[in-house]
């Protein structure tokens, strides 16, 4: 199995410590994360159609929710 790249801790971890149900999607291999020249033209249209894929399909099926 492979070892892991990267640690992350960032400002939706207070809130998600606090139980309020979040998806915190960060590409660490992605050259211009929380830099100016992170703008919508660099987007990737394909891979933002599957994390919303995916998330739709967490919240239809309320797995997301404690409990459950």
């Amino acid at each position: 199995m492979a070892e892991p790249r990267h640690a992350l801790l960032d400002d939706h971890t207070p809130f998600l410590r606090l139980g309020v149900p979040a998806a915190d999607i960060v590409d660490l291999d992605y050259p211009h994360w929380h830099l100016v020249t992170d703008t919508v033209e660099r987007v990737s249209a394909e891979t933002l159609g599957r994390v919303g894929a995916v998330l739709e399909s967490v919240v239809r099926s309320a797995s997301w929710r404690a409990g459950r």
